[in-house]
């Protein structure tokens, strides 16, 4: 895990990372406060912090900074599960580590403190069917990364928690595991199995010591992407490889292969044991479902599904009615009432299903975790469904733009994302259009006419698009179509300010631009063809000047693009640049020797200090409309200070409610502050009182 705080939000599990990244939760101050379960219940401890809230509320608005989660809601989510205890408590997560709860049944979801570098991934989430303050959390490796310490074990092994999700430990013994799955035993749960990239392990005294069952080194028994355990028998153990299934009947001592009646190389994604006959059992592979009377000796497939949802993810079966099963595939979720033989896809819409949840209580009342939609709920068996996505967010959101109204854009959402706007903030978004209506595109690129919010262009990876309604429908610039780009990735768009008919288009293949609306377009010619241009960059206060940036550097043009000169910043990475509103013509650079500033077109460099770090910065935002206000990000630091006077002197801003993210860009409409978060979602900066004073913090 990183060495951040878990996840972010203003619930009060709200995280804060133990020492060594080890263990996760709340700091110690604020462990009497914290939420806490209690006879199936959650009591806040200690009402006497009502008071001393209050107290603080009238004393210190300041105090009341903080940055709030504001989605657009929705997107991939990996698993779902329901707390045994509770049938209203439920627990979701995301790939990427994301953790969240809900104690009402999905009408509103809670971060809890897990968060995860990219060096791995979660696999599983699973509690304890007989303690529900018990979970495990099992995180992958990806070998192609390191973490950020430069630690080879990264993130890798098995978490557990004690205290239902407000603290985890990584188990020791574990760290730098690539751990693919895990299984509790039903009735002896202190019996935990976990499959890794180097076999099946098996701990007897809940996940504490590990001891491995399947032979070290083995040929075929590795990447254990699945495990079942015989509810009669805990010395029966199954294990799905990326190359078939195998069993063992001894607890370990030996293992068989069983894939009789099998397609060679599947991907066995899960193995669901017939709580009513443990012979019978049920897979879920790439090739579909296979079903066993003889506890694996001899499989069939399943046939009547078709070929686009034989990849099944997961196979459960119903906690009531133990004939019904139900199937995860990428094509919808399926359902038998016969024990596996016969399938029938219980809802027309082709959702790519990962996870499926069963409430014991009542079994109609089904949840699925999906790709693209997020987290859906059937109260009805699975006929239909129901959104369940308010407060969980895992999306991949480009930059912020406003003009009246608010637009972020998110990709590969399929029919459930695109082009988001909102009008109030942030309160409630509206998806305008979605991949379809963008003609098939993920967009990386966005702006809005001055003076036009229902005139938007869009850069994608492949093309120009625009909407003259809001972003509601969209076409392809045909005109763009016939310049060199065509086909080319778009960096980056930009209306001149004064003259909405004057668009500027980065692309890998060089600069262009259209004067006349969009109508025609004419590459800038001292921009070699095959030079890639990443940003562009227009002064406000003087429609001729702009910058851009490619590999070779920054260029400067005073007349709008005819001439261009190099702006030399020598061993200086840059990383974002921009006019400033006041002093008129002065140049900001975000760079690796912190924010520069340069008076005479590059000639010379300063630094920018007033209380700003001489260290890496990411971005520089100046304020449209407000010269004097400015805004500095780093990334790294995770943090981001404001200038009100020009960049003379600067404050930090004050980060609580952000804890567990990353963010990627920083955004001001109406004074009021924004952030787009990677997979985290929008937030915004609810500010009570004098924006100053609240965005102060003391050191």
């Amino acid at each position: 895990m990183s060495n951040r705080p878990g996840q972010e939000g203003q619930s009060p599990y709200s995280p804060t990372p133990g020492p060594n990244t080890q263990c996760y939760g709340f700091p110690q101050s604020l462990a009497a406060t914290s939420v806490g379960r209690h006879r199936g219940k959650y009591l806040v401890r200690h009402r006497c912090l009502v008071f001393v809230v209050f107290l603080a509320m009238a004393i210190s608005p300041a105090a009341l900074a903080q940055w709030e989660a504001i989605g657009p809601y929705g997107g991939h989510a990996q698993i779902i599960t329901i707390d045994p205890a509770d049938h209203n408590h439920l627990y979701a997560a995301t790939k990427k580590g994301q953790i969240y709860h809900s104690t009402d049944a999905g009408q509103r979801w809670h971060p809890l403190p897990f968060s995860l570098n990219h060096d791995g991934y979660l696999s599983a989430l699973v509690v304890n069917p007989k303690d529900s303050n018990e979970l495990f959390a099992t995180v992958a490796r990806n070998f192609s990364t390191v973490d950020s310490a430069g630690d080879p074990s990264g993130d890798g092994g098995v978490y557990k928690s004690t205290d239902a999700g407000l603290h985890w430990t990584r188990v020791p013994s574990t760290r730098g595991w690539s751990v693919l799955s895990l299984a509790i035993h039903p009735v002896q749960t202190k019996t935990v199995i976990a499959g890794t990239e180097d076999g099946v392990f098996r701990s007897d005294d809940s996940g504490q010591t590990w001891a491995q069952v399947s032979p070290k080194n083995h040929r075929h028994i590795k990447s254990v992407v699945s495990v079942a355990i015989d509810p009669g028998n805990s010395r029966i153990l199954y294990a799905g490889t990326t190359h078939l299934p195998w069993k063992t009947s001894d607890g370990g001592l030996t293992w068989q292969s069983i894939h009789v009646g099998m397609a060679d190389d599947s991907d066995v994604f899960s193995i669901a044991i017939n709580s009513a006959s443990p012979a019978s059992v049920l897979l879920g592979a790439c090739s579909g479902i296979y079903r066993t009377e003889s506890a694996g000796s001899r499989w069939l497939p399943i046939p009547g599904i078709p070929a686009a949802a034989q990849r099944t993810h997961q196979i459960v079966q119903d906690p009531v009615n133990a004939r019904t099963f139900y199937a995860a595939t990428v094509h919808g979720l399926w359902k038998s009432v016969d024990s596996g033989r016969t399938w029938k896809q219980t809802n027309p819409y082709p959702y790519i299903v990962n996870f499926v949840a069963i409430d014991s209580r009542k079994p109609q009342t089904i949840y699925v975790a999906t790709d693209r939609s997020g987290l859906l709920k059937s109260t009805n068996g699975g006929a239909t469904f129901t959104a369940i996505n308010q407060g969980f967010v895992n999306r991949n959101l480009g930059r912020l733009v406003s003009e009246d109204l608010l637009y972020v854009t998110s990709m590969y959402d399929g029919d459930f994302g695109g082009v988001f706007a909102t009008g109030d903030r942030g309160l409630t978004w509206a998806l305008n259009a979605n991949q379809d209506a963008l003609q098939g595109r993920n967009i990386i690129s966005l702006a809005v006419a001055p003076g036009a919010p229902n005139q938007l262009i869009a850069g994608s990876y492949d093309g120009l698009l625009r909407s003259t309604d809001g972003g509601k429908t969209w076409n392809v610039v045909d005109s763009f179509n016939k310049t060199d780009a065509r086909n080319g990735r778009i960096y980056d768009v930009s209306f001149s300010q004064s003259d909405a008919n004057t668009i500027y288009v980065a692309t890998d293949h060089g600069l262009f631009k259209s004067a006349d609306g969009a109508m025609s377009w004419s590459r800038n010619p001292a921009v070699d063809l095959n030079t890639p241009v990443y940003k562009v960059s227009l002064d406000r206060t003087n429609p001729g000047r702009l910058m851009i940036q490619t590999p070779r550097g920054l260029l400067i043009s005073h007349d709008g693009g005819i001439e261009w000169a190099f702006l030399s910043i020598e061993r200086t990475a840059i990383y974002d640049f921009a006019f400033s509103g006041l002093p008129m013509g002065r140049i900001l650079v975000a760079s690796s020797r912190g924010l520069l500033y340069s008076e005479n077109d590059g000639g010379d460099w300063n630094s920018v200090e007033g209380g700003l770090p001489i260290s890496r910065v990411d971005q520089i935002l100046c304020v449209p409309g407000r010269p004097q206000e400015m805004y500095v990000l780093s990334r790294d630091s995770h943090e981001m200070w404001r200038s009100a006077d020009a960049g003379r002197e600067w404050t930090k801003v004050d980060d609580r409610g952000l804890e567990g993210t990353l963010i990627r860009f920083l955004s001001v409409e109406g004074g009021q502050p924004f952030v787009v978060t990677e997979n985290h979602g929008v937030f915004r900066l609810d500010t009570p009182g004098n924006l100053v004073q609240a965005l102060s913090q003391t050191p």
